[in-house]
């Protein structure tokens, strides 16, 4: 019973909920942006493909970085011996196949491209793009940002999925950067060429810097020429900007593992306050 247990765990860990529930989250709030709320039936099945393309991505990701996880992550799944790579790989499989499967009611040639360009997006990464400098770093965000994308062309009207698409490609690609930072030792040991790596740490504190910049005055932007409206404007300046903010000023400081690690864990939390905030964004 308790392998049992630890088996299921390990599954659940595999996929990352966290990442998934983000994904739900982006096709819920993405339905409350629309002119009028889609269909119940078509939200669901809008959180149920991006969830499952979600999961099946961070199980291949698990499976491709078993060795440089041993030491930059050594309690993931695979290398705390959990579960095994074949498992991760039929699991990997399992949840591609569940989100084309029940796509198919769905399909028109916008969703067919997006859901290509997402798949080659979540194998190319894992297996060529990752240890590239910046490339793999865009493509994470890409792939997240798609969700909003998505999940507008399932509702009919893919135009409001620009906004939020780009905030949130920002918002990651910090993120990732600041993992990169933080991982900079086991990828440095297995050849891997990150922006970190390729070009040092103080020069990823200034992209990270730049970026956040960058997102802050988009993000505030948005609200001042009316895409979003007034409790958009008061959460991302509450809970979002003063996050970023702090991230420039602490990143410049203190380049170390572990205060990136620190960076990483505030910034994961902290986009579900600008999910929140475009979610509330037609008020």
């Amino acid at each position: 019973m308790q392998r049992l247990t630890a088996k299921i765990s390990g599954y659940f860990t595999l996929i990352r909920p966290l990442n998934v529930l983000q994904g739900a989250v982006s096709a819920i709030i993405t339905a409350f942006i629309m002119e009028k709320l889609p269909p119940f039936r078509d939200i669901l099945l809008a959180i149920f493909i991006i969830g499952a393309f979600t999961a099946a991505g961070n199980s291949f990701n698990d499976y491709c970085d078993y060795k440089i996880d041993a030491i930059n992550r050594p309690k993931r799944p695979i290398p705390s011996g959990k579960i095994s790579r074949k498992e991760a790989l039929v699991l990997t499989v399992v949840f591609f196949t569940s989100g084309w499967a029940v796509a198919m009611p769905l399909m028109s040639q916008t969703i067919l491209i997006i859901l290509t360009i997402a798949t080659i997006c979540l194998i190319t990464y894992s297996l060529f793009l990752k240890s590239t400098a910046l490339v793999g770093n865009m493509i994470v965000a890409l792939i997240l940002g798609l969700s909003f994308i998505f999940s507008a062309a399932v509702y009919g009207d893919i135009k409001r999925g620009f906004a939020p698409f780009t905030l949130a490609f920002l918002f990651t690609l910090i993120r990732e950067i600041i993992k990169d930072m933080q991982d900079i030792k086991g990828d440095e040991k297995h050849g891997a060429k990150t922006f970190p790596i390729a070009f040092g740490q103080i020069k990823a504190a200034r992209l990270v810097s730049f970026l956040s910049v960058l997102l802050i005055v988009i993000a505030v932007a948005l609200f001042l020429t009316g895409v979003y409206g007034f409790l958009y404007g008061i959460v991302v300046g509450i809970t979002v900007v003063p996050v970023l903010i702090f991230t420039i000023i602490s990143i410049n400081r203190d380049q170390s593992i572990k205060n990136c690690g620190k960076l990483s864990s505030l910034l994961k939390y902290d986009i579900f306050f600008g999910l929140l905030a475009i979610c509330l964004g037609r008020f």
